[in-house]
């Protein structure tokens, strides 16, 4: 149709309809404006007005019909759509209207079969009578369903073997057919993997020959036969293991289910078999561990029990039978509570295990636990337990590692014991020895007033043994957490002071072992002594420096440092040499501490220093 000059005028869409009867408008809004009249007929919901993916659906390429614009980028292009209420796709195109904001989506029935023109009902009446193409398309498609469909009719029987050889090659297990007489009629690809042999070589062939050990051939013939007469085989649809050959002769492990079943008269059997050589290695290395984890537990010198979230046992090594009186087998499955557990404490178990079900916590996991424990005679012992929790094949067990420490018990009550008497002889001693020294002391008073001549010496003998009295005392006080250094000095100096300021004492905290409080107050009383005799505690301005300090020595050692440091204005020995005192101040630190002394004069006074080990000397080893 043309317009003139004079008839110029937008073509409308009512003068299209008869040229296109499988269509529909759409405009920007992507609502329906239009339906051509064959789809009017065959798209039975649509409706001018209603939105277009209420009805249509795009099928090639598949994308939901959402935005116009969507639509626009398909136009030109080849597509396959769907009605809704419609049996059968459209292919087609979307063209683009000359306004800009309507689109035509046009389609045309496809046809795959012959019959699908009765099922959709389609006529000629469907196609305009002044265009034939939508007739030529249809005979065309129908010519091209016809082809084809005697071409499938043809092939069909090859499709069938093809697809059924598929199916059998695709199968992981091995499938063979045999019929009534036992000769192959079917071997699978898995099956010429599994046995060694090519398919062409065992078609037509005996099954016995090829996979049926030679000491089982004639009961495998036997059994065919027996079919053949009663059509009955005590294995037919069950699960049989059986030994089976493969081509190099050698034997494996197989698991087979054969079924019969007839075709075109014919009878016929197919095996569905599978390897176990594999599941056989695999469970014998499991027993193979079980053992092994077996001989470890029961190797264990600790009784080792495992038990499950209810409490009942899984697992009970030897040393547990030795302890707690039960054979394994009688222990296995039942609840520990009633085993072990003495009857006391069998509610806060079970109580416990009721929280760890609930919560999957617990207090005591990972810990050193003593409880006692119950044997199978009734008789109750103490143990030392700890509890791990693992999982395993997705359950929950608690292993329980147990020692018998009733001989440990024993042996700390009587240390308890012995420690106890210790402690009673040692009050009994320190009193004695504390009296001595106390007659000691009041007989030196007595002497110091009866004698005029000697009282002096007298007076410092007192001094020494009132001071070792007090040493002695604090030493049974404080045996445990050592003498103070500080405590000891001025314990020892405190006799001979003239003085609040005679004295200056320096160090840091430290507690002196045993033997190293009694070795240096002798030192300290000797030194005080003479002080007071010849040196800084004889006049009213001398002053004693008493210093000591820690001090790293080679290769890793640590020592104690101590000085003795007199200052005064009164005369200053040349030489120290000769009198008891000093002998005692040069070699008891080195005889009972290790250490060594050096004892000189200075310009004021006198100087000793002693460096002793910090192993022989501290209680903290430090």
């Amino acid at each position: 149709m043309s317009l003139g000059p004079d008839q110029k005028r937008q073509i409308e869409i009512d003068d299209l309809g008869p040229f296109i009867p499988w269509a529909v408008q759409i405009d920007s809004s992507l609502r329906i404006q239009w339906v051509g009249p064959s789809l009017q007929k065959h798209g039975l919901t649509l409706a001018v007005g209603d939105h277009a993916d209420q009805h249509l659906e795009l099928k090639r390429p598949a994308m939901p019909i959402y935005q116009w614009d969507d639509l626009v980028s398909l136009v030109g292009k080849l597509v396959t759509w769907r009605c809704s209420g419609m049996e059968f796709d459209l292919r087609g195109a979307i063209h683009l209207q000359a306004c800009g904001n309507a689109i035509l989506l046009i389609g045309n029935p496809i046809l795959r079969k012959a019959g699908d023109f009765g099922l959709f009902g389609i006529t000629l009446s469907d196609f305009a009578r002044h265009d034939t193409t939508p007739d030529l398309l249809l005979a065309l498609q129908a010519r091209d369903v016809s082809i084809l469909e005697a071409v499938e009719a043809t092939q069909n029987q090859a499709v069938s073997v093809l697809l059924r050889q598929s199916i059998l090659d695709s199968a992981m297990d091995a499938m063979i057919t045999i019929d009534m007489e036992g000769l192959v009629i079917e071997f699978n690809l898995a099956a010429v993997k599994m046995f060694g042999f090519a398919r062409a070589d065992v078609l037509g062939k005996s099954i016995s020959e090829l996979i049926v050990p030679q000491d089982m051939r004639e009961d495998h013939e036997f059994s065919l036969l027996r079919y053949r007469q009663t059509g009955e085989a005590a294995d037919l649809g069950q699960r049989i293991e059986s030994p089976a050959l493969r081509a190099d002769g050698t034997i494996i492990p197989i698991e087979m289910a054969i079924v019969p079943f007839k075709y075109q008269g014919e009878g016929y059997f197919t095996a569905s078999i599978r390897d176990l050589s594999k599941q056989k290695e695999a469970a014998a290395e499991l027993a193979q561990s079980a053992l092994f984890r077996q001989s470890i537990l029961d190797s264990a010198m600790d009784a080792m029990i495992t038990i499950d979230l209810d409490g009942l046992v899984a697992e009970f090594n030897d040393a547990a039978v030795r302890m707690f009186g039960y054979c394994r087998a009688d222990a296995l499955g039942k609840n520990i509570s009633d085993l072990i557990i003495p009857p006391d404490f069998r509610k806060a178990h079970a109580q416990g295990l009721h929280h760890y079900r609930t919560t999957g916590k617990a207090k005591v996991l990972g810990q050193k636990l003593q409880l006692p424990a119950q044997r199978a005679d009734g008789t109750e012992f103490p143990i030392e337990m700890a509890i791990v929790a693992f999982k395993y094949s997705e359950s929950e067990f608690f292993t329980a590692s147990i020692r018998d420490v009733t001989a440990e018990k024993k042996a700390q009550a009587t240390i308890a014991q012995d420690a106890e008497q210790n402690r009673l002889l040692q009050r009994e001693l320190d009193h004695r020895v504390t009296n001595m020294l106390a007659h000691l002391v009041m007989l030196c008073r007595r002497a110091s007033m009866d004698s005029s001549e000697d009282s002096q010496a007298i007076t410092s003998l007192k001094a020494r043994i009132e001071s070792m009295s007090k040493i002695h005392d604090l030493l049974g006080s404080e045996s445990k957490s050592g003498l103070g250094m500080g405590q000891l000095v001025k314990m020892c100096i405190e006799p001979y002071e003239t003085s609040s300021q005679s004295a200056i004492i320096k160090g840091p905290a430290l507690r002196l072992t045993d033997k190293a409080s009694i070795t240096l107050a002798m030192v300290f009383n000797e030194l005080a002594v003479n002080a007071s005799k010849y040196g800084a505690f004889r006049y009213e301005e001398g002053i004693v420096k008493i210093e000591w300090k820690i001090q790293g020595g080679d290769e890793g050692t640590s020592a104690l440092l101590i000085s003795w440091e007199e200052m005064h204005d009164g005369a200053v020995p040349q030489l120290l040499h000769g009198g008891l005192g000093t002998e005692i101040i040069r070699a008891a630190i080195g005889y009972e501490l290790g250490g060594n002394v050096e004892l000189k004069t200075t310009p004021r006074g006198i100087l000793f220093l002693a460096t002793i080990p910090v192993s022989q000397a501290l209680l903290d080893n430090k």
